[in-house]
């Protein structure tokens, strides 16, 4: 079953009276050698640890190799591996499998039977190379993502150019341990550009991706939600949702309601916003929204919070920070920005069985020479719903609550006449405090060890500008503020 299903947005303009906060981090960690480090995924392992997917280029090889990088609790490094050949092999997504080993999937030209192949590496729990596969034709094939939906029976979701009817068609491919053979795969698309970038499995036991899907007679893509009976290999539902430009998803999360999350992207007047998107299991679409900070926003994770509400981890730009992570608590608690003064590309975020918010990507800041991975561990068992701004749409503007000390050390206070900036600490840091337009774009700068800085709003036009204030430790408190 297809549906076409063109959706009327409303996009939430976040500049109106929402929170930003700076939580507590636990920890902040780069890792990375003297070139290229990535974290693609990031899971909890059985051990209450943390393994990243992704790639690297240091550590003497001359191309990218497919890394893993398994840590402790703490962050401290337990064993890192990495598998590939002379060519580019990168990781993409990784899982811990049933018998308590490790499964990562991605793409290699290394090997295999074309320019890209879908690359599949099996790991014990030790770290130790059980088998590795590639999976393709001619053309390039890449995987996004994987599940275990029985034990020893994997669906894989990506994009292929070598199978199917267009120029890239999404494709889902079933691995087989036992056999350790891919035992079938189909492709979705129609003669433009598609591919399906993540896989979730409802408890129906079908399975359901996100992605992106180029209808037949368009150049722009709409996002792609798709649910499928793996037993049947049969598609019980195929939806395309978008506008005008390209739109697509990056994420989808079961949820404990039976419902599914989607993030991902839109874009608006050239320039992308992140796309939440709620649908039931009985594909009824529950809820759709378009978040925006800065001059750019992408979707690229969504979990469950323990109150039942969708935590989003979202890449954001600003003209004059550049890219960073960008965090926020849809319907209750309020949204945080998080990197160093250089590039910090956001990955994934999960939430752990203590109940801390981890956060990884790779970073260009915290000294590093070239991208190195960077983790954020978050201490949110502590939070009072009562000390952020709720998140409402712009044509539901709520009351500012009162200025409160953000992280102990630096406090933000406002009226219309001054902008206040205290550091309540015996040793000053060194404060780099940025002014900016809803935009993205600086409009003023101010670089300080004093405990006491005032800015008169007299300096600024009316409207809504955030104060972002980045201190030398790479942490980082982000406030809004209106002029009238």
């Amino acid at each position: 079953m297809s549906i076409r299903v063109i959706i009327l947005f409303l996009v939430l303009n976040l500049f109106h009276q929402i929170g930003f906060t700076q939580y507590d981090t636990t920890w902040i960690k780069t890792y990375g050698g003297n070139r290229d480090d990535i974290s693609r995924d990031f899971i909890q392992t059985h051990d209450s640890g943390f393994l990243s997917i992704g790639s690297t280029s240091s550590f003497g090889f001359n191309n990218a190799q497919m890394y893993f990088l398994k840590l402790d609790s703490n962050g401290a490094i337990q064993w890192t591996k990495s598998h590939g050949g002379p060519g580019q092999d990168w990781g993409n997504a990784v899982i811990q499998t049933s018998d308590n080993g490790f499964l990562g999937v991605g793409y290699s030209n290394s090997y295999g039977a074309g320019g890209f192949d879908l690359y599949l590496v099996k790991l014990d729990s030790n770290g130790d190379l059980e088998y590795e596969k590639y999976y393709g034709g001619v053309d390039w094939d890449f995987a996004w993502d994987v599940i275990e939906y029985r034990p020893g029976e994997f669906y894989i979701v990506g994009e292929t150019q070598s199978f199917g009817t267009g120029n890239t068609d999404g494709w889902i491919v079933q691995f087989d341990e036992p056999t350790q053979n891919f035992t079938w795969d189909t492709t979705y698309g129609d003669i433009g550009p598609d591919g399906l970038r993540a896989i979730s499995q409802f408890r129906n036991g079908t399975l359901s991706c996100t992605g992106y899907y180029t209808n037949t007679g368009e150049t722009q893509s709409d996002l792609l939600y798709l649910n499928f009976s793996p037993n049947t290999h049969s598609t019980n539902t195929l939806l395309t949702l978008g506008d005008t430009l390209n739109d697509g998803g990056n994420d989808i999360t079961l949820f404990s309601d039976s419902t599914v999350m989607i993030t991902g992207y839109t874009y608006r007047n050239d320039t992308s916003r992140t796309y939440t998107l709620r649908i039931d299991d009985q594909n009824n679409i529950l809820r759709h929204e378009i978040w925006s900070l800065g001059d750019y926003a992408e979707g690229k994770s969504v979990v469950e919070r323990p109150d039942g509400y969708a935590a989003i981890f979202s890449s954001t730009h600003f003209a004059s920070m550049g890219y960073e992570f960008w965090f926020y608590f849809m319907d209750t608690y309020g949204s945080g920005t998080a990197g160093s003064l250089q590039d910090d590309y956001a990955s994934k975020m999960i939430i752990s069985n203590r109940g801390y918010y981890m956060m990884t990507g790779y970073t260009e800041g915290f000294g590093a020479t070239y991208p190195d991975i960077l983790i954020y561990k978050t201490d949110t068992g502590n939070y009072d719903p009562n000390n952020f701004y709720k998140i409402e749409d712009g044509q539901n503007i709520v009351s500012v609550s009162p200025a409160q000390n953000v992280d102990g050390t630096i406090e933000i206070n406002f009226n219309n006449d001054f902008l206040n900036i205290q550091q309540h600490s015996s040793k000053s840091d060194i404060l780099h405090v940025f002014i900016t337009n809803v935009l993205g774009q600086n409009i003023l700068f101010r670089k300080t060890t004093d405990s006491y800085l005032v800015i008169p709003t007299s300096q600024l036009n009316k409207g809504s500008y955030f104060c972002t204030i980045l201190l030398n430790n790479g942490r980082r408190i982000t406030k809004q503020f209106t002029v009238l």
